[in-house]
């Protein structure tokens, strides 16, 4: 073998070892299975009188007549109407929106199966609200209002 053949081989090997150890050639072998579960992200919001001028982003609670606050059961079903996952509220938070006052209290839920095309959410036992499968699935949060 000459010197430019072993320092070619040389080369070559050096180069796969690189190339190797970068994922580059076991790459091809990776899973592109979707995930089967996601996050739900969301709120219930509690409207709060308008005299209520309290900085917006401070902690807040619900008149006492909604009975919503933090730790409130949250409940998620499927579009057969089955229980398929549960959480709990966060505690309050003060937002506004024009001239609308609401405490919010932030929810997430993990993991929710992804098999339905919608879902319903129930905060303390009320009535479910439905949502689109679709956009839960991609990070835009589940806005349940919750009224007297």
């Amino acid at each position: 073998m000459t010197l430019h053949a072993i320092r070619t081989a040389a080369c070559v090997v050096l180069v796969l070892t690189a190339v190797a150890g970068c994922g580059f050639i076991a790459a091809g072998r990776k899973s592109v299975q979707k995930p089967s579960t996601f996050v739900l992200l969301g709120h219930a919001d509690v409207a709060l009188p308008p005299s209520d001028h309290a900085a917006i982003g401070t902690t807040c609670v619900a008149p006492a007549s909604v009975n919503v606050g933090a730790r409130t059961p949250v409940k998620v079903v499927d579009q057969r109407g089955v229980t398929i996952a549960e959480g709990t509220l966060g505690s309050g938070v003060l937002t506004r929106s024009g001239n609308v006052t609401t405490c919010a209290f932030p929810f997430q839920i993990p993991p929710v199966p992804g098999t339905s095309t919608s879902y319903g959410i129930s905060v303390g036992g009320r009535p479910t609200q439905t949502f689109l499968a679709s956009q839960l699935r991609q990070n835009q949060p589940a806005v349940v209002t919750i009224t007297r």
